[in-house]
């Protein structure tokens, strides 16, 4: 019997606990567990989870990473903690993990388990704005299917009638009784998932490519003088902000933006030819090679 081989963009894990029996195997191989066979390409994404949208800063979406991606040898890159200052370091703080062929199959397993290797469901929107949505895409054998849900990480508790918020008072989250046992699906999984995965730990990301995307700078004066842009001369000459719209930098190119954005925060901004600019980057992971769509 021919296993999944499974891909997920998801955007934003659940906050919930839950684990996987991953069995006791490890270190890579040709992927075979109980019967599951898997196809294992090294830079193929089997999981990205990733939240976007919502009330963001401009660029916000452009150069979020997701919060995790698993490659099919077992390679994990998550996102590690970051220092809670405003406004804070420039580039996210990626690691590198590795998992097992036995914790990479149970996640292959949760996932059909789960009915997730289908046409997703319906699962409804509440009634809240601004807020991100989940997005979780699997790839089975080429195929893809996605799922997506906002906001949600919200309602996970409430039944059909909303229950009362915290004031006591009714609530109504506009979600049907199939509505609700989709979402609790789909939470589930992600649950699991974080059962498997050790988010925030392993080795920094060496990062030797970047999305990189800009804008002439809006005038106007900070509410705080003390939080406002820095400007810093923009270290590529031959990279041309002015109608940037977006570049990939990579090779030497890459390691001198790395080195330059170092000490860079937020809200940093950069000069070329006088001209002041807003610029977003965006690390690109192993398997990416191009801009983000939709840039």
């Amino acid at each position: 019997m021919r296993g999944a081989v499974v891909g997920v963009a998801v955007l934003g894990l659940a906050a919930c606990g839950g684990t996987v029996d991953a069995g006791s195997g490890s270190g890579a191989g040709d992927g075979e567990q109980d019967g599951l066979v898997r196809d294992v390409a090294a830079d193929a994404p089997l999981l990205q989870v990733h939240r976007a949208g919502g009330f963001m800063m401009p660029g916000y979406d452009f150069a979020a990473v997701p919060a995790l991606t698993v490659y099919e040898d077992g390679r994990v890159i998550t996102q590690g903690p970051q220092i809670e200052i405003f406004p804070g370091p420039l580039l996210p703080n990626l690691l590198v993990g590795d998992l097992t062929d036995d914790e990479v199959d149970a996640i292959v397993a949760a996932a059909r388990d789960a009915g997730l290797l289908a046409e997703a469901p319906d699962y409804g929107q509440p009634p809240v704005a601004d807020v991100p949505t989940t997005y979780v895409t699997l790839t089975v054998d080429g195929e893809s299917y996605v799922h997506a849900a906002n906001a949600l990480d919200m309602f996970v508790d409430a039944g059909v009638d909303g229950g009362s918020d915290e004031m006591g008072q009714p609530q109504e989250i506009g979600l049907t009784p199939e509505q609700l046992e989709a979402r609790t699906v789909l939470n589930e999984f992600l649950a699991e998932v974080e059962g498997v995965v050790p988010m925030g730990d392993g080795e920094p990301y060496d990062i030797t490519a970047f999305a990189v995307a800009g804008r002439a700078a809006e005038g106007g004066a900070p509410a705080d003088p003390e939080l406002g842009p820095q400007v810093v001369p923009w270290p590529l000459e031959q990279v041309a902000l002015a109608d940037l719209g977006c570049v990939v930098v990579d090779g030497d190119d890459a390691a001198t933006l790395r080195d330059a954005l170092a000490e860079a925060n937020q809200l940093t901004q950069f000069d070329q030819g006088g001209t002041t600019y807003e610029v977003w980057f965006r690390p690109l992971l192993p398997h990416e090679s191009e801009c983000p769509d939709g840039v």
